[in-house]
């Protein structure tokens, strides 16, 4: 994505359909290839899968609007995954949780007295 070419990923079990697909909703691991928002969600590459990865790869290839569609989504994606904006929102919980944990001292505080 962030290299602006179009992504293909095994559907392991950490990470990849919450970047290329977050809301998918299929058995995981898939069995075929999805075309999804971000990317190609692929099945993972098993001897029985290679076929398969094959033809994506080939279909992909030969495709020049799906490769602009899958690049352009990817450069959209990344954006969401920014240091600077990752960071802000990582402060943002930590605080909530800090004003959380204030406020719950304080009514215990205020239950004691």
């Amino acid at each position: 994505m962030a290299c602006n070419i179009p992504v293909l990923s095994s559907d392991c079990f950490t990470g990849p359909r919450e970047i290329i697909s977050p809301g998918l909703e299929k058995e995981q691991p898939i069995e075929q290839s999805v075309v999804c928002p971000y990317g190609i969600l692929m099945p993972l590459a098993t001897p029985s899968h290679l076929a398969a990865w094959s033809e994506t790869i080939q279909s992909v290839l030969g495709n020049e609007g799906l490769q602009h569609q899958l690049k352009k989504a990817g450069r959209e994606r990344v954006l969401m995954f920014d240091k600077k904006k990752i960071s802000l929102q990582w402060l943002s919980l930590v605080e909530q949780f800090r004003n959380a944990t204030t406020s719950k001292s304080a009514d215990v505080t205020s239950e004691k007295e």
